[in-house]
């Protein structure tokens, strides 16, 4: 599957251009943020391609650089350690609808981007 330049791309590219501005700016989820730096202290940038609020925690799946997806759990209640689970991106995209791909398609591509700015 390729990127085509197409309306629900576009809405993914904004959508994740705002959550990767409010992750690494704007102190949105800065326990979110601490947690990334501690498990990829050589990571240069991340998008959150999916997240489910919940009571108790929160779960997170985040593309780390364009490599992997790390999947992270953290509690409201901040006691124990955030739990972190890695996957490869073969392994991430197996059983995802379309629109899933595609988005995940557009936050490797600003990764890239991103790595190259900064790499």
């Amino acid at each position: 599957m390729k990127l085509m330049g197409s309306e629900i791309e576009k809405e993914f590219r904004t959508q994740l251009i705002e959550s990767h501005k409010a992750l690494f700016t704007e102190n949105y989820n800065s326990m979110l943020l601490a947690v990334l730096k501690r498990l990829f202290p050589s990571m240069i940038t991340a998008y959150v391609i999916y997240w489910i609020p919940e009571q108790g925690e929160d779960f997170y799946w985040i593309l780390i650089d364009d490599k992997l997806v790390a999947k992270i759990e953290i509690n409201h209640n901040k006691t124990g350690d955030p739990q972190a689970e890695l996957v490869s991106i073969d392994e991430y995209k197996r059983g995802l609808n379309k629109l899933r791909q595609i988005q995940l398609l557009v936050a490797m591509d600003l990764a890239r981007k991103d790595m190259d700015m900064r790499g």
